[in-house]
């Protein structure tokens, strides 16, 4: 209500000075000097109306000093509306931990780093070396015997949805593939394999469905599970095999022993299609199945390999994930005839182990 009399607030001082003059001039003083001595009831009636009028004077200066404060305190607190509004505010652009949305994350690099290992319970096959073959079969404590060195690791580096794989596998064994062959009772013919091999490769992928996962969640995530996503594989695969195969024959009954040992190998480029399939159970769990082909025939008179891995990733931080899987392997490769024959048929299986670091 008090707002409504700020519009009267500049005739306050004139009405205080008119209330003054007219408190002077009351009709009480005026009477009393000029009505007789006789009238006394009229002056004391006049006087007692003055006395109801003067209140209510008094009441109309304190609500107009009121209106006059009221203004006052309206006036301030423009000016400390118009103060904050000029007052620059914290954005929360600026804020150092704000989270990327769903779109920059996406547009970013990812790379993941995955060191695995092959545990071959079973291999077998043979190696023919100009036109020379041995035979093998070993099991996992004949492999640990003539292991040399291995090594394997896969990198993966994805921009949105694409994706560029590089993949490598070397073992070198020594004294595997040991033949003995008796030509009659004193004499005996022994052969001995060693070779090296290496798988490499360079391939494109592109992931559909589900959107992938470069990292576990802080919380636990809303989606509905399971989620399901797939990524072919196309690229080339670059095979190197190096054998060599040592033939010792001796004869016991002239206690001699003749030593001969033939050397071969070759490099080549291979195409190479495959696949990755995954299924998501939970946040940190997803089952899935990669495989591959390359070969077809192109390199050589007989030139086919394939590789099928079924596993499950676990994670255990944000950044890094386990993989157990179980992997089987083949390769059939030959080319040339006679003297000039070289060729490898290898097939194994055995538990797939690695870790995934996320980047």
């Amino acid at each position: 209500m008090l707002k409504d009399f700020r519009y009267f607030a500049p005739l306050i001082p004139r009405a205080q000075i008119i209330l003054g003059i007219l408190s002077l001039l009351s009709p009480a003083a005026v009477l009393a000097n000029s009505i007789p001595e006789e009238q006394p009831e009229q002056i004391s009636q006049i006087s007692s109306e003055h006395q109801k009028i003067e209140p209510s004077l008094g009441l109309a200066t304190k609500i107009g000093e009121s209106i006059t404060e009221h203004q006052s305190q309206d006036m301030d607190s423009t000016n400390l509306a118009e103060v904050d509004s000029q007052t620059p505010q914290p954005s929360l652009e600026e804020s150092p931990t704000e989270t990327l949305n769903f779109e920059q994350q996406s547009d970013q690099w990812h790379f993941k780093i995955q060191p695995y290992a092959t545990i071959p319970i079973t291999t077998y096959g043979n190696a023919t070396v100009k036109g020379r073959t041995v035979d093998y079969h070993q099991d996992l404590g004949d492999i640990l015997e003539t292991l040399r060195v291995t090594a394997s690791g896969r990198v993966e580096a994805w921009h949105n949805d694409l994706g560029f794989i590089i993949d490598a596998y070397y073992v070198s064994l020594n004294g595997g593939g040991i033949k003995t062959s008796p030509r009659s009772s004193e004499t005996s013919l022994q052969s001995t394999l060693t070779f090296d091999q290496g798988i490499y490769d360079f391939a494109l992928s592109y992931h559909l469905g589900a959107p992938a996962m470069y990292s576990l969640p802080e919380k636990p995530s809303k989606k509905t599970f399971p989620q399901i996503w797939f990524e072919p594989i196309a690229g080339v695969r670059l095979n190197a095999l190096t054998s060599s195969i040592n033939n010792n024959l001796t004869f016991g009954r002239i206690d001699r022993s003749f030593e001969k040992t033939f050397n071969g190998g070759r490099t080549w480029f291979e195409p190479m299609i495959g696949g990755k399939i995954g299924v998501q159970i939970s946040d940190p769990v997803t089952l899935w199945v990669r495989g591959d082909v390359s070969g077809f025939g192109l390199a050589g008179d007989t030139d086919l390999s394939w590789n099928i891995i079924a596993g499950a990733d676990w994670w255990v931080t944000q950044t890094v994930s386990l993989q157990l899987g179980y992997r089987f392997y083949e390769i059939n490769y030959r080319n040339g005839t006679g003297n000039n024959a070289f060729g490898l048929e290898e097939s194994f299986n055995g538990p797939y182990l690695s870790a995934t670091f996320n980047f």
